[in-house]
């Protein structure tokens, strides 16, 4: 995935065609795309984890942007490596306009849930908001491993803001988490 796209220059999305690099510092939507379209080819992959033991997404140019910055999806990664080291697949929901992947990460779960609209990941709207009953125990990080709050209404659920980007929920039980998910 190119962080940008200039259909003049052939540089429409995929890296096959168009071999230069960024033409601006500041690539905001279309780099955030780039890294969000990374995280979840790679929690699709480790739906098969370990028969698949290994996933490129074509970056092999440069990870530094001209103030010697890097690209966002160098930390996707990072984050999935410390959130899911050793992932074993637990369950999936898919629902018009988003979806999630759950995983059983050691002692506790890791939910992986996301907004897949193409007006959702162009930035011409925002993504849906789940209304999830999660246990108490439940903790939130974004795609770059930041921990994030959701506050509880009085029924005990939160509203989660779903983006292009994986939102991360980790909980101490796969099946409840799944169970919330779907319900």
């Amino acid at each position: 995935m190119l962080p940008f796209y200039i259909p003049a220059w052939r540089a429409t999305g995929w890296a096959d065609d168009y071999y230069g690099q960024p033409p601006s510092e500041d690539l905001g939507a279309r780099e955030f795309l780039q890294a969000a379209t990374m995280a979840r080819l790679y929690v699709m992959d480790l739906k098969r984890w370990p028969r698949v033991m290994t996933s490129h997404t074509w970056q092999h140019r440069p990870v530094l942007d001209a103030r010697l910055a890097p690209y966002m999806w160098t930390k996707v990664p990072n984050t999935l490596g410390h959130l899911l080291g050793d992932p074993r697949f637990h369950g999936q929901v898919v629902r018009e306009g988003w979806r999630a992947y759950v995983f059983r990460q050691g002692d506790h779960a890791v939910a992986a849930v996301w907004a897949n609209a193409a007006d959702v990941e162009n930035g011409l709207k925002p993504g849906p908001t789940l209304s999830v009953k999660l246990s108490s125990d439940a903790q939130f990080y974004d795609l770059m491993g930041n921990r994030r709050r959701a506050e509880r209404k009085e029924d005990g659920s939160v509203a989660l803001p779903l983006t292009a980007a994986p939102l991360f929920v980790t909980a101490e039980d796969a099946a409840a988490l799944l169970a919330a998910l779907e319900g």
